[in-house]
């Protein structure tokens, strides 16, 4: 198509340059014709309905090379207009293919991107719910483990409050001794200080018989 325009606009160029040719021709050698008359003479006249003739002529001539022309571009324009409606429509249709490869490219990409946040999400969740595992059994284990104390605690409340228990039972009975023993030590002491009186007495009787017996004398043999 190409090809054909450019041989369309130099014919174009062609016919023009022939007809400024004419023109300039027959401006400066205008067009003349040997007289009927004094044929022998050599000289000739110009008709203007010749020249007139000839101008229409040239002109008719012009206007059918322009028509011809102009039919053989339309013919080749028509002939030619498939296919450039084909270029045009495939030319459309593939940009149209562009662009819907480029928008499914982008909604690729944000579906790969929403696909990997949403496994980072899966992934994240799937570690708080370990974490909350985790966590659920450490307070499990941690339950069990104040259990197992409380216990622990409950069965050594029971044994301090046992040996408490046992330990004021003893203190009790310690008291009671103490009590026993103070009681002996009152009756001890009691006696002792009827010992000490006897005693006293005994001393006091002692020195009374020393002194009757040194008031006495000796009888002589």
């Amino acid at each position: 198509m190409k090809s054909m325009r450019i041989t369309y606009y130099v014919a174009i160029c062609a016919f023009l340059l022939c007809l400024v040719v004419i023109v300039v021709k027959m401006t400066f050698w205008p067009v003349c014709v040997s007289s009927s008359a004094t044929p022998s003479t050599g000289t000739t006249t110009c008709d203007g309905w010749t020249v007139a003739g000839l101008s229409a002529t040239i002109l008719a001539v012009a206007a059918t090379f322009l028509g011809i022309l102009g039919a053989i571009l339309l013919a080749a324009w028509w002939t030619g207009l498939d296919k450039r409606v084909e270029d045009r429509v495939a030319e459309a249709f593939h940009t149209q293919i562009q662009t819907v490869k480029s928008t499914i490219d982008q909604l690729d990409a944000r579906t790969q991107t929403l696909t990997t946040q949403f496994e980072e999400m899966q992934d994240g969740l799937t570690k708080i719910g370990a974490l909350l595992t985790n966590a659920v059994a450490d307070q499990q284990k941690l339950l069990e483990q104040w259990q197992q104390q409380d216990e622990q605690w409950q069965q050594q409340r029971t044994a301090i409050g046992e040996q408490i228990q046992a330990t004021g039972d003893h203190l009790q009975r310690m008291a009671e001794t103490q009590r026993q023993l103070d009681a002996l030590q009152a009756q001890a002491r009691q006696k002792m200080d009827a010992l000490d009186e006897r005693t006293e007495q005994l001393r006091t009787l002692m020195v009374t018989h020393d002194v009757r017996a040194a008031l006495i004398p000796k009888s002589e043999p």
